[in-house]
């Protein structure tokens, strides 16, 4: 097994709008973070809720009219089925200026997302930050 196989994969958490824009838009950033996942580059934290919440967003006919590729949204609906689970915080330590952003920060504290350099956690652009 070589070092990079053995190496601890970031454990992080993504907004929905992140695997929205990712499914439009080819060789944006949100499209390379999906990548990087698929690529198993880190290990995606998804709670219930959020899963849900991805799923009812890309199946809305206003995500549909812009004709995402439907075999690459299979794949990331599919894939989600078999990322971390999280057991999302009843109460996070911190509240979010967006109260939109709670059920994101309680899912990746909940799933014991990597936290580093940043205190008190913060979501910013759809990414928990905190400390460790």
């Amino acid at each position: 097994m070589s070092g990079a196989s053995r190496r601890k994969l970031i454990r992080a958490t993504i907004d929905t709008n992140l695997f929205v824009s990712g499914l439009l838009g080819s060789g944006t950033t949100p499209d390379r973070l999906l990548r990087a996942w698929a690529a198993d580059r880190f290990a995606l934290i998804v709670s219930q809720a959020l899963r849900q919440e991805i799923e009812d967003v890309l199946s809305r006919p206003k995500f549909l009219r812009y004709q995402p590729d439907p075999l690459r949204i299979r794949a990331v609906l599919d894939a989600l089925a078999a990322a971390v689970p999280a057991q999302p915080l009843p109460d996070a330590p911190v509240r979010c200026r967006d109260p939109k952003d709670e059920m994101l920060l309680s899912c990746a504290l909940g799933g014991d997302a990597d936290r580093r350099g940043v205190e008190p956690p913060i979501v910013r652009n759809g990414f928990v930050f905190g400390s460790a």
